[in-house]
């Protein structure tokens, strides 16, 4: 009976195979050095997010600390300023009143010397009267 194959085929085979077996190897491999690349390259843009996430939490918290301080500084301020305005209300107001009391006072010397005016008029017409009796 003869054979399909002859004695060639067999290390035609063999050769085939191992060019094969080459391939498939040297796949593996450029399929493992790519998965590798991409794991360090995801790895590194995950590190990178989290460095960002790392400074965004940092200035998250000296803005809040900025904000307390500023609202601290502003709440300061408004108390000055109520302070200020109450000063200002009792100065006005001490003012005011001194304003009244001089008035008070300036209607007494006019009045006061109203009368001293009154009274040296009617004395006057008493001396003439005087004189001319």
């Amino acid at each position: 009976k003869a054979s399909m194959f002859s004695p060639g085929d067999f290390g035609r085979a063999q050769s085939l195979l191992a060019a094969s077996e080459h391939k498939r190897q040297a796949a593996r491999m450029e399929r493992e050095r790519l998965e590798s690349s991409l794991k360090r390259k995801v790895q590194a843009q995950l590190s990178a997010r989290q460095q960002t996430i790392a400074n965004l939490r940092k200035r998250q918290a000296g803005a809040v600390r900025s904000n307390a301080a500023a609202s601290e500084r502003n709440a300061k301020l408004l108390t000055d300023i109520a302070e200020l305005v109450r000063v200002c209300d009792d100065t006005c107001l001490s003012r005011s009143a001194a304003a009244a009391e001089l008035r008070s006072e300036q209607r007494k010397y006019l009045q006061a010397a109203e009368d001293a005016r009154r009274r040296e008029v009617r004395d006057e017409k008493d001396r003439e009267r005087t004189r001319l009796s």
